[in-house]
């Protein structure tokens, strides 16, 4: 399964052993953009054992393709379950959008309190595609570090413009390179996202 968001691909995955996974997996556009190349070497130990409940471990990374993948069990995104939603005429209610966002900031919370050990203030780049939801309900929130490369990249090269969905979540301080982010950006675009 591939579903379609602002700047990657997310692809459900299954290996050998029945387990899944979700890549995140960037177009070719962004591919080299150092904010998810350079810039993560020094993180990949948070990364791939950040500690945090909820947040899901990168499980493997492929830099070359720009390929970010996590096990994360039978899973779909909010942006997946949303459009399925709205697909079959069905409109998610306040009380699932408060739930959400009582939850993911709970996860959030954790895991920036562990990640500050390693320069890391905030998720960088929270979007309904980053929020996984399991059968039983349970969040898990993948790509922690993995920043909104597109808002990024716009940032620096007004002439890039992204799709409306790459800005629909984006707290003000992404916006400047001089802004730094901390836990406050990510409960702004949670917000918006619930």
């Amino acid at each position: 399964r591939k579903f379609k968001g602002p700047a990657s691909h997310l692809i459900s995955l299954q290996d050998q052993q029945n387990r899944h996974f979700v890549a995140i997996a960037f177009y070719d556009r962004y591919r080299n953009h150092p904010a998810i190349t350079d810039s993560l070497e020094g993180l990949m130990e948070f990364l791939e054992c950040p500690v945090a409940k909820g947040i899901t471990p990168l499980h493997a990374h492929d830099s070359k393709k720009a390929g970010f993948i996590y096990e994360t069990g039978k899973s779909k995104s909010v942006a997946e379950m949303i459009r399925q939603a709205s697909d079959l005429g069905l409109k998610p209610g306040p009380r699932a959008g408060l739930q959400l966002i009582v939850e993911v900031a709970q996860i959030l919370r954790g895991a920036v309190r562990i990640a500050e050990e390693y320069a890391i203030c905030s998720h960088g780049g929270l979007t309904p595609w980053r929020i996984m939801v399991r059968p039983d309900g349970k969040l898990q929130v993948i790509g922690f570090a993995i920043p909104q490369v597109e808002v990024l990249d716009f940032s620096q090269n007004p002439n890039n413009v992204p799709s409306e969905d790459s800005f629909r979540y984006v707290p003000p301080e992404r916006m400047s390179q001089y802004s730094p982010e901390d836990i406050s950006s990510d409960l702004f675009a949670l917000a918006l996202i619930g």
